[in-house]
């Protein structure tokens, strides 16, 4: 009889280490950040070798969930919303429905847990909040405590950057600000995963705890597992 499948499909290698490594966090001590907990998804973010990227995440959504009804299996999708909440969540709406998915027209504030007509229980979060456009990066900044100096010099410093005509996209302001942020940190340069890991971000922030329920319900996880 073949097994259940869990899996978390994300756009690529720094969501799924940030997702991975704060989850470890919130199962306390004995955390093991090389894999995660038995009953626990895998993650998903390469295709023919490659990341995915939102437009190929979003593709795959329902030809993902139509397999997964044998045996019913769980599918996770964190996805960014990047400039638009409701035109992202319409797409995804869209791929959700053709899979057999009732998704309400709103996305939920709390992240969206759904089945398919087959039994497929589906999940999607739309980072940062399910209420606000932004990215992965916006999620870390929420993870930031506003009091938090250097964060403010670094958003500071980036805008002067601009002005100075540093070569980075107007799109990405808020990934620069987030490296410059960790570039000043006790250890520079850590990617974002090992930031995690090394608790520079707050792992108990108000974000990561709405985060972290919303997962537990879609894998059906309970405070003991």
């Amino acid at each position: 009889m073949p097994l259940q499948t869990l899996e978390m499909h994300v756009e690529g290698k720094n969501d799924a280490h940030v997702i991975r490594n704060l989850l470890c966090l919130h199962q306390g001590p004995g955390y093991d950040f090389a894999k995660p907990p038995n009953g626990w998804p895998a993650y998903k973010y390469l295709l023919d070798g490659t990341e995915l990227g939102v437009e190929r995440l979003i593709s795959i959504i329902d030809p993902v969930i139509k397999a997964g009804s044998d045996p019913p299996s769980i599918h996770g999708f964190v996805i960014d919303a990047d400039k638009s909440l409701k035109n992202r969540w319409e797409a995804v709406r869209n791929k959700l429905i053709v899979a057999g998915v009732e998704p309400p027209k709103k996305m939920p504030p709390d992240g969206f847990v759904g089945e398919s007509g087959d039994g497929c229980r589906v999940g999607v979060w739309l980072m940062p909040d399910n209420k606000e456009p932004g990215e992965l990066e916006s999620f870390l900044v929420s993870l930031i405590p506003k009091s938090d100096v250097i964060l403010a010099h670094a958003e500071s410093a980036t805008i002067q950057a601009r002005h100075l005509d540093a070569p980075f996209k107007e799109v990405d302001t808020e990934k620069a600000v987030i490296h410059t942020w960790l570039a000043w940190q006790d250890e520079p340069g850590y990617p974002y995963g090992k930031a995690i890991t090394s608790r520079f971000f707050a792992h108990n922030a108000i974000a990561a705890q709405q985060f972290v329920a919303w997962f537990k319900l879609l894998y059906q996880i309970n405070e003991a597992t």
